[in-house]
């Protein structure tokens, strides 16, 4: 059980680092913009995929929530894709669609665990 807490409460912190890096990559110029965002694309997938494997273990409440974050780091790594090749009118949406998605997946994570939380707590005491 702490095993899984400790893997949610680890996605939940590389979230969080790449939420920072979608703020800080998508904060410069155009140029700049574009040499980060691949990176970023596949940092999204890469934890989209762990969490795919980690919701298998997780109750039905935290399995919403980590499906929801699934989604958000899909969408977030398509628009990192899409800023790669943007013209100037679109880029600005696409970097706050990319700076959405990761505050989405980061909050998603955050109700996960606290539903897993909430979920271990509610338990009576098991025995060994």
């Amino acid at each position: 059980m702490n095993d899984m807490k400790g893997a949610l409460e680890q996605a939940r912190r590389d979230a969080q680092a790449l939420h920072k890096k979608a703020q800080d990559a998508t904060a410069k110029k155009h140029a700049d913009i574009r040499a980060n965002v691949e990176k970023l694309a596949d940092e999204a997938l890469k934890l989209q995929a762990a969490l795919k494997v980690l919701k298998l273990s997780q109750h039905a409440d935290a399995q919403q929530h980590l499906n929801n974050a699934v989604n958000a780091l899909d969408d977030a790594a398509k628009n990192a894709k899409a800023i790669k090749t943007a013209n100037e009118r679109d880029l600005g949406i696409l970097r706050a669609a990319l700076r959405l998605r990761t505050a989405i997946a980061l909050k998603q994570l955050s109700r996960a665990l606290a539903a897993k939380r909430t979920s271990v707590k509610g338990r009576a005491p098991q025995f060994v």
